[in-house]
């Protein structure tokens, strides 16, 4: 895969800086086939995890790779790291969100009281988010997971 997503990074003109490729492995194939690249962060706040687990900051690193500078990539620390979206169970107006501050997680609330929000067919109607580390995946997934069950959106 990762030779793969280099030659479509080549292909595209990306000589210097992170190119973010999308692929996709059809059952019962063995190769990858390429979805898209470009020359950007990914999407989904996955930089934001990269950086809970690893403390590597990818968009330092894009800045310093495009100034000619030598990335730093190096880890401070090899946790793990998840994601969970507060997703509404309709659209309306949203009148309160409450997210739970964990040990191990942080939160961002994306939309403020009073906003409307949308119909929950994409991730547009996302209203927060929290990212939980922890030493390993299963326990990084599992706070999450606590954390996501403890918030609450309401939405009118």
């Amino acid at each position: 895969m990762q030779h793969t997503a280099a030659r479509a990074a080549l292909a595209v003109g990306v000589r210097n800086g992170i190119a973010h490729t999308e692929m996709k492995i059809p059952p019962g194939a063995e190769t990858p086939y390429v979805i898209d690249t470009g020359a950007r962060l990914p999407g989904d706040n996955l930089c934001e995890i990269v950086e809970a687990a690893t403390g590597v900051s990818e968009a330092v690193a894009q800045l310093q790779a495009v100034l000619g500078l030598v990335p730093d990539t190096v880890p401070s620390r090899t946790d793990a790291a998840s994601i969970r979206f507060l997703l509404p169970e309709h659209g309306g107006v949203l009148r309160e969100v409450v997210i739970p501050d964990l040990p191990g997680t942080h939160s961002e609330v994306h939309l403020r009281p009073g906003a409307v929000v949308p119909e929950p067919a994409d991730s547009a109607c996302r209203i927060g988010r929290v990212v939980a580390r922890a030493e390993t995946a299963e326990q990084a997934r599992g706070l999450a997971d606590r954390a996501a069950a403890r918030s609450r959106a309401e939405v009118g």
